[in-house]
């Protein structure tokens, strides 16, 4: 388990699965080839997604950030929403925004997510 801190980190995910939980700060994440969990924070985060089937976690009250995330596979990748209700992906479909090549979602608790280059976003995208 790796978690950052409140300044600028980078935190590679490693050969196999890692969990890894963003912090407050300006925070780079480099998923492996393992699947990893990657927590977003409340901070400003980009992810790369690795190769790996990655999960990326958002808890309500726990988010409030801005998250780029690079590389997010339909294929295998999953987004896990938790304490945002029961119509959580409901609502997050509803609003998604496209721009250009990208997918832009803003939570409950005002997180903000693009999805660089991935305009495929649907409910099986959803943990």
């Amino acid at each position: 388990m790796v978690v950052g801190g409140s300044g600028a980190d980078t935190i590679f995910g490693g050969g196999g699965h890692a969990d890894i939980f963003d912090g407050s700060g300006s925070t780079l994440v480099v998923a492996g080839p393992g699947g990893d969990y990657v927590q977003a924070g409340t901070g400003q985060a980009t992810v790369l997604a690795g190769t790996g089937a990655d999960l990326l976690g958002f808890v309500s009250g726990h988010g409030g950030g801005t998250d780029l995330i690079s590389g997010f596979k339909a294929s295998g990748d999953r987004i896990l929403l938790q304490g945002f209700g029961a119509d959580a992906v409901s609502a997050v479909l509803e609003s998604a925004r496209i721009v250009g090549h990208d997918t832009m979602l803003r939570l409950a608790d005002n997180t903000q997510i693009t999805f660089a280059n991935f305009t495929g976003l649907a409910r099986s995208s959803f943990a």
